[in-house]
């Protein structure tokens, strides 16, 4: 007899990168696609709050 299969829990990349496509396919201007791609979420932090690419930018560039 055959066990079950064992359920596999994961996210894929392919969600990021096709929403990436859907910003450059909309943007009207370099400014306008610039405030799109800050506002995808990207992680969340431990505690489940949404982590943005403007989060990890301004983290990378803010003195610590």
């Amino acid at each position: 007899m055959l066990s079950p299969p064992s359920v596999l829990q994961a996210q894929f990349d392919i969600t990021v990168a096709s929403e990436i496509m859907a910003v450059l396919a909309l943007t009207t201007s370099l400014e306008d696609m610039r405030e799109r791609l800050a506002k995808m979420v990207v992680a969340s932090s431990r505690s489940g709050e949404p982590i943005t690419t403007e989060d990890l930018v301004s983290n990378l560039y803010s003195p610590s």
